[in-house]
């Protein structure tokens, strides 16, 4: 089952679709398209101004994982910090370079040569420049994948003269020559061992998540069912969970502390109601009441600060171009097969963080 068209739907949940749905990403219109430019900003290099080169790629919905087999138009792909606050998508690309010429900004430029993998950290801003590059992309959620130790760089590079690259590219190579021709019902039983083997062949030999993981899972659940709740500080998450303050702040210094966090989320999910148009008769003080804000004035100002917008002019340009993701259609062309692997991969995120994903 394959669809091209922007109007044809595609059922994400059949056994008998091959991998789950997936579609073209190619584009009859002059515009440079990449799975990348799901998650990354594009800029073409200078002699790709008019679109000469135009990306082509197929997604697959593997139901824990996104496959891409993406050929890049010539550009810079930025992944930014505000792109990072906007969409929160907490997972790991781990890509393969098939051919061309790619390279990857990591405090220094890196440059990746065929068969190299690069794993990306979508949590983390990042830059990346190719022209003429054919690329296996494999999205997954960070839960999934505990063993890839990302906590310092946004980018990890294994050249292609290591077995873990070397099992990794022929893993990447193989999803991308058999998804076509796969059931989603073959997809399930081997997945868990796919991901089992990406982790062994790209992360710390002998390594192991650490006792913090499960904990930093419950954590962050705990924090999500409650967002409204006045009891979210970090004295009441230590007494609640019985660990020490400073055990509660390693666990939230990457995302700058406990409370940074909880705002982060609280304004994330306010972002979400606004922009949803079954919700467009609630008053935005009930929104931001709902999730935990105090002030209406006060969300106001958070709200501008991470998003660049009131929360009225968000809901306002929401309601009148609203993407498949839920972000205003100003990052995406609702209906457009970019739209949708978005979507996918903004649900699959959702799903890993509830409470018994």
């Amino acid at each position: 089952m394959k669809t091209t068209t922007q109007n044809s739907t595609a059922n994400p949940t059949s056994d008998l679709a091959p991998c789950l749905p997936l579609r073209s990403l190619s584009s009859e219109r002059p515009d440079p398209i990449s799975g990348l430019t799901v998650a990354f900003e594009f800029t073409p290099h200078r002699h790709n101004r008019r679109g000469q080169a135009i990306g082509t790629g197929t997604v697959y919905h593997c139901e824990q994982f996104l496959l891409v087999d993406d050929r890049l138009p010539a550009g810079r792909y930025r992944r930014t910090a505000a792109a990072v606050r906007l969409d929160d998508l907490d997972s790991l690309v781990i890509s393969l370079l098939v051919e061309g010429c790619v390279a990857v900004f990591d405090e220094a430029w890196l440059r990746l040569h065929p068969g190299d993998v690069v794993i990306l950290d979508l949590a983390k801003p990042t830059i990346l420049s190719a022209t003429g590059a054919h690329m296996v992309h494999l999205i997954v959620p960070r839960m999934l994948l505990p063993h890839l130790d990302m906590s310092r760089p946004g980018v990890l590079v294994h050249r292609a003269r290591g077995l873990g690259a070397s099992l990794a590219a022929s893993t990447l190579k193989t999803l991308a020559q058999q998804a076509r021709h796969t059931s989603l019902s073959r997809i399930r039983l081997v997945s868990p061992s796919l991901l089992l083997l990406m982790a062994a062949a790209l992360g710390t030999p002998f390594s192991k998540p650490s006792g913090d993981t499960s904990l930093a899972q419950r954590l962050r659940r705990y924090i999500e069912d409650n967002l409204k709740s006045q009891t979210l500080t970090p004295a009441d998450l230590a007494r609640r969970f019985g660990v020490s303050r400073s055990q509660l702040y390693r666990i939230f210094a990457g995302a700058g502390g406990v409370e940074t966090y909880v705002r982060s989320r609280r304004l994330r999910r306010s972002m979400i109601a606004l922009s949803d148009p079954n919700q467009a008769h609630r008053r935005i003080g009930e929104i931001s009441y709902a999730l935990g804000f105090a002030d209406e004035a006060h969300f106001s100002r958070l709200f501008r600060s991470a998003y660049g917008c009131s929360p009225r002019a968000w809901r306002k340009a929401a309601m009148e171009g609203l993407s498949s993701t839920g972000i205003p259609a100003a990052r995406s062309i609702a209906g457009s097969p970019l739209a949708a692997m978005a979507s996918w991969l903004t649900q699959m995120t959702s799903r890993q963080q509830r409470p018994g994903a």
